[in-house]
C-alpha cells in the first residue's frame, strides 16, 4: 500500500469537504465514487489501489491526465487504471 500524504501529491486539491462526505464527520470516505477534485479522497484511493510511492504518483498522474472523466466509481476507475497501467511510463 502506498503511503503518500497530502504534501506528496503532485497536483491541486480541494481539502475542504462538502457535507455529507467529510470523512472527519461520517468516518469513512465515500465507498462508491471518487472525486477527483477533493485531495482526501485522490490520497486514500491511490494509497490503497498500490504497493509503493511510486506507483501511488503513478497512479494519480493517470486519475488526473488519462482516466476518462465519465468513469467515477471506485472500480471502473480501478479497473481502468489496471488495464492501462503498462501503456504509461
Amino acid at each position: 500500500m502506498g503511503t503518500l500524504t497530502k504534501g506528496d501529491l503532485k497536483y491541486t486539491y480541494s481539502w475542504t469537504a462538502v457535507k455529507p462526505d467529510d470523512p472527519k464527520i461520517t468516518g469513512a470516505i465515500d465507498g462508491k465514487f471518487v472525486n477527483r477534485h477533493e485531495g482526501y479522497e485522490v490520497l486514500y484511493f491511490v494509497n490503497t489501489i498500490t504497493a509503493n510511492n511510486t506507483d501511488a504518483l503513478k497512479a494519480e498522474r493517470l486519475l488526473h491526465d488519462k482516466v476518462p472523466s465519465n468513469l467515477h466509481s471506485r472500480a471502473h476507475i480501478f479497473e481502468w487504471i489496471k488495464k492501462n497501467w503498462a501503456m504509461y511510463p
